[in-house]
């Protein structure tokens, strides 16, 4: 900074004396730049829907400030500023759209950069992020299946549609969501009663007369998160001194009803009906002559109870079979083929006997069953000695295998059992 002062005085004869002097005082220049960011919300909402970022570069030092470019990376945002004099500002609205791999990681994470050089040409920047979680998920709506409900005389409390939902992994309150009807139940006959669902509370009924049928009824859960005033760092935006959308997180579900129309047709609760169920099983061909050959097992499974069975699990271990039924409702009958193929060691047992098992936890029980099947070496094909083949390689096992016994017996105190015949 510079300062200069001057004098003009006269002399005795009345001449003009001027007189003059300057100091020059070096300034203390402190150049910075200041970045603020805020978005719309304090929670980044749904797969698909877009985060708005507010970002507001000031010069907060004492010089001017040139060449300032303004970049936000994760929305492609990119701002040039030719100078910016103390105490000046610019304000920048972009918008981001959340994807999927956002959900994945759990938050979205943005970080705003301005850069610019000082009079002397040395670098000024800062920064500023936001990191949003994402509360798409948090909220789960669980399908619901309610039978059988006797449509005679109705049921005004079949059962609750927010018994298994979750809200941020703990039990949804009717006070903590919004319940809507996307597609509410189709009546069998026009103008006939049909399930209905309480928006307020959740709660399912089923009223007197309903024809009977199997009904659904798809909702939707929303909790609303965010909203308030937040007041924005750096000042205003655009005239925005606030920040106060609300972000709303939905599911969907679907309720099942299967509604009957005799007495027995109350739902089934804990410790009532009778679950049963049975397992047949069959081999086709019953015999077998050489290595090779194929045996076709037919495994029928039947829920012979009077309620539902859930997850019922098929089991033959000996052809690897390991199948899961979600559900088999009375009467209904699942079958399943499998193959086998003969090995020389089935030849030398001379009888294949395969087990089959059934197992569904239902109710506060589990109910099971299993079937056998047995297939025998035919005795013609194999020249009168059954579970002998005098082939070269089936005799030379066979001729081990007798030796082993031998070998047992006299050192292992067992039995001698020669070859079956």
């Amino acid at each position: 900074m510079l300062n200069a002062v001057s004098v003009l005085g006269e002399d005795p004869t009345g001449t003009d004396v001027p007189g003059d002097d300057d100091v020059t005082v070096p300034a203390d220049q402190d150049p910075s730049l200041s970045v603020y960011k805020e978005a719309d919300s304090a929670y980044a909402p749904s797969v698909g829907e877009q985060i708005e970022y507010y970002i507001t570069v000031i010069n907060s030092g004492n010089v001017t400030l040139t060449n300032i470019v303004v970049k936000d990376p994760l929305t492609g945002l990119h701002e040039e500023i030719p100078a910016l004099a103390p105490g000046d500002r610019r304000e920048f609205i972009t918008t981001y759209t959340v994807t999927a791999a956002d959900v994945e990681a759990g938050s979205v994470v943005n970080v705003a950069t301005a850069t610019g050089d000082d009079p002397n040409g040395n670098p000024v920047e800062d920064d500023d992020s936001r990191i949003l979680d994402v509360i798409d998920g948090f909220i789960q709506a669980v399908d619901d299946h309610y039978e059988p409900v006797n449509g005679t005389t109705g049921n005004p409390n079949a059962g609750n549609a927010l018994d298994n939902d979750t809200l941020f992994d703990a039990p949804v309150d009717s006070s903590d969501v919004i319940i809507s009807i996307i597609t509410p139940a189709s009546p069998v006959t026009p103008g006939s009663p049909v399930p209905e669902l309480d928006t307020e509370t959740g709660n399912v009924g089923v009223p007197a007369g309903t024809p009977e049928g199997t009904y659904t009824i798809v909702y939707k859960i929303c909790a609303i998160y965010g909203g308030g005033s937040k007041a924005l760092d750096g000042g205003f935006v655009d005239g925005i001194d606030s920040l106060a959308r609300q972000v709303t997180i939905c599911d969907e579900a679907t309720i099942t009803i299967v509604v009957v129309n005799d007495a027995e047709g109350e739902e089934p609760v804990e410790g009532e009906g009778i679950a049963a169920i049975d397992l047949t099983k069959t081999a086709e061909p019953a015999t077998y002559s050489a290595v090779g050959d194929v045996i076709t097992y037919t495994i029928t499974v039947t829920n012979t109870g009077d309620i539902t069975l859930r997850n019922v699990r098929v089991t033959d271990e000996m052809v690897g079979l390991e199948e899961v039924v979600s559900e088999m409702v009375p009467g209904e009958n699942k079958v399943f083929t499998v193959e086998y193929s003969i090995t020389e060691a089935d030849l030398a047992t001379g009888e294949i006997v395969n087990i089959a098992r059934a197992v569904s936890e239902t109710l506060d029980d589990e109910v099971e069953d299993e079937g056998t099947a047995t297939v025998t070496l035919d005795d013609e094909e194999q020249g009168g000695c059954k579970g002998f083949d005098w082939g070269p390689g089936t005799l030379f096992t066979t001729i081990l295998a007798f030796l082993a016994m031998l070998f047992s017996s006299l050192f292992g105190g067992g039995n001698i059992r020669p070859p079956k015949v």
